[in-house]
């Protein structure tokens, strides 16, 4: 699975879309809030439910940076175990923010926007297969 974090609602609209021509539609969830995601993604976890492969997260977004995100992705998941890759997806091209992103463990990539069709459908066709906890 992806999950996708933008609070720009156009953004999700535009990849929601894209999803939609895959044949991994059904592997693809949005969250314009990251409050909702986050408390999705623990709700994942004590459930014992599917986790996303792949977080695309947004780096400026009002109700929460993306670097707070990061920071309580890593701080109340057990991420380690849950081999789930954070892609931080922005419009900065400062290297300062670049620089940031790498310093968190659960980072793997940093894009400027926007994630190319071939990339995104390369992502989805990787998280197809069942992620969960591993013990």
């Amino acid at each position: 699975m992806v999950l996708m974090i933008d609070d720009d609602l156009d953004t999700l609209e535009i990849y929601q879309i894209i999803a939609a021509k895959s044949s991994h539609a059904n592997q693809f969830k949005v969250f314009s809030s990251p409050v909702a995601a986050l408390r999705w993604l623990k709700n994942q976890v004590i459930t014992d439910s599917v986790f996303p492969r792949y977080l695309l997260l947004a780096l400026n977004m009002s109700e929460l940076h993306g670097f707070e995100f990061i920071k309580e992705f890593e701080r109340k998941l057990p991420y380690r175990q849950l081999n789930t890759e954070v892609i931080v997806l922005s419009n900065s091209i400062r290297y300062q923010d670049q620089f940031r992103s790498k310093k968190y463990d659960s980072v793997n990539e940093f894009i400027s926007k926007p994630l190319s069709n071939e990339r995104f459908f390369s992502l989805l066709k990787s998280a197809s297969g069942i992620n969960t906890i591993e013990a």
